[in-house]
C-alpha cells in the first residue's frame, strides 16, 4: 500500500513519466522488498522452522531477492550520480546471475513435502 501512495505522489508531483524513469519508485521499491524479506527470515530465526531451512524453496528466493535487492540499491543510486552505464551493467548481470545461481540451488536442494506443508500452514 505504501508503495502505491509513494508511486502515485511521485508521478503526480515530481516525475514525467513519459521523459523519465522512476528512479525513486525503483529505490523506495527495493527498500520495501529487504524490509519484507528481513522480516520473514526473523520470522524463521524464531520459530522452529530454521533446523529445516535449506529444504524450504521460500528461503531460497527470499535469499537471492535479497542479495539482488542489497547490492542493486546503492550500484542504482551511484550510477545515478556519476553516470558510469559500462560498470553498472556488468554489476547488474553479475548481479542477475547471483539471483538465478541461488534460486537454482533452491530447486535443487528443496523438498516439495516441506514446502507443501508451509504453503497449508499459511493458508
Amino acid at each position: 500500500m505504501s508503495y502505491t501512495v509513494v508511486s502515485i505522489i511521485d508521478l503526480l508531483f515530481f516525475t514525467s513519466f513519459v521523459e523519465n524513469s522512476m528512479n525513486v519508485n525503483i529505490i523506495i521499491g527495493s527498500i520495501i522488498i529487504v524490509i519484507a524479506v528481513l522480516m520473514y527470515l526473523t520470522n524463521l530465526l524464531e520459530n522452529d522452522t530454521i533446523l529445516y531451512f535449506k529444504n524450504s524453496m521460500f528461503f531460497w528466493i527470499s535469499l537471492g531477492v535479497l542479495l539482488f535487492n542489497i547490492g542493486f540499491v546503492p550500484v542504482f543510486v551511484v550510477a545515478e550520480f556519476i553516470e558510469y552505464k559500462g560498470a553498472y551493467r556488468y554489476i547488474s548481470f553479475a548481479l542477475n546471475i547471483l539471483m538465478n545461481l541461488i534460486f537454482i540451488i533452491g530447486f535443487i536442494v528443496s523438498k516439495k513435502e516441506y514446502n507443501f506443508q508451509n504453503i497449508k500452514k499459511i493458508i
